[in-house]
């Protein structure tokens, strides 16, 4: 029995000790693998040399007030998952969040980019905001929001709060090894090897200049768009440029069967490697908690 526990730490240090030696030499980061010990065997590496919040990673979300039951929901359930060394931060979309904001724990960004922290029941400002005429053209697009903490040196997990984590998604990110990012694919069928539709509900960063020029390409692609059509999703672009370049970009697909689209949640609903219910293929809050109701994972 010891020798085994004795091999499973071995394996796990190895495993973060190879993953930062990795990344240090190809980009220069500070990588390393630290959660608490429950968790310590499938941790993926973060950068502790965030600015924002050292020697954290940043778990990141983007509701606005009409999503924010759901949100609740969503941070319910993906708390089980966070350790010690992971910081949520609420970028706020809209004003009517940044009130409910204002009086509850979470840290969070608010409209003038500024990030705000609980301290004994205030506020206390952390960094300086974007300059406000440019952080108003941003707000809502998550690539820009993406960077802004990439820019800042720090790991960064995005998750759409439509998603319940019934299981350990960092388990998932360290099993696929050492990339750059980590993607999910959102098409109906993955058997078909002529489709490129990758999710951007779930994005796991680090603040290599690749990715960092993938979230401004991105960017970039969003605003051309907006600018010429009606179509707000940010998904079509994100596969524009991700393809236009896959050669530079380190990046690895998670299971499917772990982060299946919602229209395929039936089909690997309660295997032990689902870890993630999503609600996407449903318009509407309604619809999207009605499908969490029917799964038995709302909470609020």
């Amino acid at each position: 029995m010891r020798t085994s526990q004795h091999l499973t730490i071995i394996a796990a240090i190895s495993r973060a000790t190879i993953w930062s030696v990795f990344v240090i030499k190809s980009e220069s980061l500070r990588l390393h693998s630290d959660r608490t010990p429950a968790f310590m065997e499938h941790e993926p590496a973060f950068n502790r040399d965030c600015k924002a919040f050292p020697n954290k990673r940043i778990i990141m979300v983007t509701p606005n007030l009409e999503y924010w039951p759901m949100f609740l929901n969503w941070a319910y359930h993906a708390k089980a998952y966070m350790g010690e060394n992971d910081q949520l931060v609420v970028v706020a979309q809209d004003a009517g969040i940044v009130t409910k904001l204002q009086s509850s724990s979470f840290v969070f960004m608010d409209l003038n980019g500024t990030l705000n922290i609980p301290t004994d029941a205030t506020f206390r400002r952390a960094l300086a905001p974007w300059v406000s005429a440019e952080f108003s053209h941003l707000t809502g697009m998550r690539p820009a929001q993406i960077l802004y903490f990439l820019n800042l040196n720090c790991t960064v997990l995005y998750s759409d709060v439509d998603t319940v984590w019934v299981g350990d998604v960092f388990q998932d990110i360290a099993e696929a090894g050492p990339h750059d990012l980590y993607i999910t694919d959102d098409t109906w069928d993955n058997s078909l090897t002529n489709t490129w539709n990758f999710c951007t509900c779930f994005l796991y960063l680090q603040p290599s200049p690749s990715v960092r020029k993938l979230m401004q390409n991105w960017k970039n692609a969003w605003s051309d768009q907006n600018a010429v059509s009606y179509n707000t999703s940010d998904q079509p672009p994100f596969n524009w440029v991700l393809n236009a370049t896959r050669k530079s970009v380190d990046f690895a697909v998670l299971p499917y069967g772990a982060f299946p689209p919602g229209c395929k949640a039936h089909r690997f609903w309660r295997t032990p490697g689902m870890h993630v219910l999503h609600a996407n293929y449903l318009k509407g809050i309604t619809a999207k908690k009605k499908f969490l109701v029917d799964h038995g994972v709302w909470k609020r």
